[in-house]
């Protein structure tokens, strides 16, 4: 009995491996291409990922700055500005980035300046802040052109152009652009880095003011006074710039 009770183990263990070895012949391995194809689209998975949570830790480190100077004490626009221009700029290859918060601790009044131009007279009276012109422009400029938006009252945007005919169709134009801003905004502002573009702070005894270089020869020249926002636009020295902002009245 047990002789064939031993007889019937072993040839149900041969069964076993018999169908063991029927099973696995039948799978098939893949090509040594297809093998490594996949291993290297897993890794590149994974170095996408650990590159996505780098990107998402620089961003949250931004953030981080920005929210401590944004709540830290009040300060002047300009000089906020320029704080924030010094230590952004270190860390942007690509782009001028500059952030403000606007902090007014009184309310200002709108006063009627008297105008010898009928368009800014006009002008004056459907915007909310105090417009300003300059008492000073380079030789042969003269105003041409205004642009207003105010669809917002507490966001408005002024644009005086003035131009220097040439003799011809071609002009030089410089822009002079003011924005009033609520208080309490945020504002933050980019400008792409051109090849060979710059970006420069310059302090006088009244102003801190920011100057941006193009290659082309075109400069943005920008500065706050309380809520007002200017900036001047135009192929003109640093010089000239710095005369036009202080005459503004």
């Amino acid at each position: 009995m047990v002789r064939k009770w031993k007889t019937v183990k072993e040839d149900t263990d041969l069964l076993i491996e018999i169908a063991y070895k029927t099973k696995y012949s039948n799978i098939k391995c893949p090509p040594k291409e297809e093998v490594w194809s996949n291993i290297k689209n897993n890794l590149n998975i994974k170095q996408k990922r650990v590159v996505r949570i780098k990107s998402l830790t620089a961003a949250a480190f931004f953030l981080i700055f920005a929210t401590f100077f944004f709540l830290s004490e009040p300060t002047s626009v300009g000089a906020f500005a320029n704080k924030i221009i010094k230590n952004i700029i270190n860390i942007t290859e690509d782009t001028f980035s500059i952030l403000k918060k606007v902090n007014i601790e009184d309310g200002l009044d709108v006063t009627s300046n008297d105008f010898d131009d009928p368009r800014l007279a006009e002008t004056q009276s459907i915007v909310n802040f105090d417009l300003t012109v300059p008492k000073y422009m380079p030789k042969g400029y003269v105003l041409e052109s205004i642009k207003v938006l105010n669809n917002n009252k507490d966001q408005e945007v002024v644009s005086l152009s003035y131009a220097n005919e040439k003799g011809g169709s071609e002009k030089d134009l410089i822009q002079i652009e003011q924005q009033s801003n609520p208080d309490g905004a945020s504002i933050s502002l980019n400008v792409l880095r051109e090849n060979n573009s710059d970006i420069k702070k310059i302090n006088t005894d009244t102003m801190e003011y920011v100057l941006i270089f193009y290659e082309n020869g075109f400069c943005k020249f920008m500065w706050d006074t309380d809520n007002i926002s200017y900036a001047i636009f135009g192929k003109i020295n640093e010089d000239e710039m710095i005369k036009i902002a202080e005459s503004m009245r």
